[in-house]
């Protein structure tokens, strides 16, 4: 079964996706989610866990990884390449900014 991991930078969106996440997989993936506390931490332990996450998908889990971050007053436009995906992480992925 597919495993959801989702990092989020505070406990109420931690929360709300608890409640939410249930309802919109239907139980065709198993949600984990992760709050880091501030965007401060999210942004400083993201690289590391993003390198964590594609050994584990190397190893054949079948894992996918979602980053939630609240735009606040930051620029999204300036703010994405901080925490994306870099190349040389093997990875697929879509961005999307709101």
């Amino acid at each position: 079964m597919i495993q959801l991991e989702v990092l989020v930078e505070e406990a109420s969106a931690e929360e709300a996706l608890r409640h939410w996440l249930p309802g919109l997989l239907q139980g065709r993936a198993r949600a984990k989610v992760i709050s880091l506390g501030s965007k401060y931490k999210l942004l400083k332990v993201l690289e590391d866990r993003l390198r964590a996450y594609r050994a584990r998908i190397g190893k054949g889990e079948d894992l996918r990884v979602m980053v939630l971050v609240d735009r606040d007053a930051d620029d999204c436009v300036q703010l994405n390449p901080t925490w994306r995906i870099r190349p040389g992480f093997g990875a697929r992925g879509k961005y999307f900014s709101l």
